[in-house]
């Protein structure tokens, strides 16, 4: 009559559990990569949509400051035409590509996955926002 091998079972035994917890190891770590790389991108992404709007938020004072408050002097009624209101925004849109830099564009379409014009359009969005809520604070 034979014995029982404990060692082989203990053995065998062991070697399914170790299995079961790589395998348990190589998922936990796969979700993990799968976290952080989520939180990495949308950390970009917030980054990029902070820096452009700062750099229109600081384009629009600036134009206001120095461009529109002597457009509406100059103005016998004290208000913009619609010439001179495409015009501040187009040097807004200007300003606000200056105070990013090409590295804050680049940074931008990176983030967003768009692309110089596409970047341009979101600016220039974001600039109708500001000059709207500087309108109706």
């Amino acid at each position: 009559m034979s014995g029982i091998n404990w060692t082989e079972i203990l053995i065998t035994i062991g070697g399914v559990l170790t299995a079961l917890i790589l395998a348990g190891l190589r998922q936990l770590a796969k979700a993990l990569t799968n976290w952080v790389g989520q939180k990495v991108s949308n950390e970009k992404v917030k980054g990029a949509l902070i820096l452009g709007t700062d750099a229109v938020v600081q384009a629009v004072a600036e134009v206001q400051q120095v461009v529109v408050n002597e457009l509406k002097a100059a103005a016998a009624d004290g208000k913009l035409t619609s010439e001179e209101i495409t015009k501040v925004k187009n040097l807004a849109l200007e300003q606000a590509k200056r105070n990013l830099g090409a590295n804050g564009m680049k940074l931008i379409q990176a983030a967003l996955g768009f692309s110089v014009a596409q970047v341009e359009q979101w600016l220039s969005g974001r600039i109708e926002a500001v000059i709207a809520e500087n309108k109706n604070p």
